[in-house]
């Protein structure tokens, strides 16, 4: 059959003003579902989807969406044997400190324990991780409490030649403290909660250093799942970052079955989160005993 030139052309035609009407169709069906997305889902939803798209995550800052690369935790652990965070223990790994212990002074347990006063931090405690969600948690109690000493504490030295040890209130009345004011502080909001640290010194030649450990009491990949919500949700911090934790195990040979079983990517089903206070980015990113040459456990 023969078609004419004219007749092709109305086709064509006909057909491209279809298609065109298809195009429009779908744009305009693609904005009405757009309409109805933004009009049930909050702007934090709508950047999360955006980011999504290039295997990101998003945060809302100054109005904007941002898309970042999700959290991601890498362990970092020390294992120790024979020992117990319950017990007071302090051992000694070099001969050279002894030395120099003198110059140095390890105050006694005593000064640290008659500081930590919990009832006197408790509401503040509470309204520091009752704003998260599952407050009761041991990764939101964590969380939200060092999120506030990070925020509210600046460091700031004892005087020359003096060692001044902070009540935890007189902490936050003043806003600042050293190493050992600070974990006096964690360490009493971390009680009024519900937690169980234990305050850890660490001497070498140069310097002495005072942090906390608490026990947790739920398997370590599970933890490390809420622990990364909390991160990703509530700060800027993003890509891989360091989780720092002491396990205790009853002989050498315990450690190295726990060392070997972590670098395989096994679980544990409980662990001691490091927690220093100085560090100010979150608890667990630093670990303060490398290079240790004396170290004291202090459970209160």
């Amino acid at each position: 059959m023969y078609v004419s030139d004219s007749m092709r052309k109305r086709t064509f035609l006909l057909v491209f003003i279809i298609a065109v009407l298809f195009a429009l169709l779908a744009y305009q069906l693609k904005y009405i579902e757009d309409s109805l997305l933004s009009a049930t889902t909050s702007s934090e939803e709508r950047c999360n989807s955006i980011c999504l798209e290039e295997g990101k995550t998003g945060f809302i800052k100054n109005g904007f969406c941002h898309c970042r690369l999700p959290v991601k935790l890498s362990k970092r652990w020390t294992c120790f044997w024979n020992i117990t965070p319950n017990v007071e223990k302090s051992i000694t790994f070099s001969p050279v400190y002894i030395e120099h212990s003198k110059r140095i002074p390890v105050y006694p347990s005593e000064i640290f324990k008659d500081k930590i006063d919990p009832m006197s931090v408790r509401n503040l405690a509470v309204s520091s991780v009752s704003k998260f969600r599952s407050p009761n948690s041991a990764a939101t109690k964590i969380f939200g409490i060092y999120s506030f000493v990070s925020k509210s504490i600046s460091y700031v030295s004892d005087p020359l030649g003096g060692e001044y040890i902070a009540w935890p209130n007189e902490t936050i009345e003043s806003g600042g403290g050293d190493c050992d004011d600070y974990a006096i502080l964690l360490a009493s909001m971390y009680q009024s909660v519900g937690l169980k640290p234990t305050i850890v010194q660490v001497y070498n030649r140069e310097y002495g250093h005072v942090f906390i450990i608490v026990p947790v009491s739920e398997t370590l990949e599970e933890f490390m799942k809420k622990y990364r919500e909390l991160l990703q949700e509530n700060t800027d911090m993003h890509g891989e970052l360091p989780f720092n934790f002491m396990v205790f195990g009853t002989s050498k040979e315990h450690c190295e079955g726990i060392n070997r079983n972590l670098a395989e990517g096994g679980d544990l089903n409980s662990f001691n989160i490091i927690i220093d206070g100085t560090s100010r980015d979150y608890a667990g990113s630093v670990n303060p005993v490398e290079g240790y040459e004396f170290i004291r456990f202090i459970p209160l």
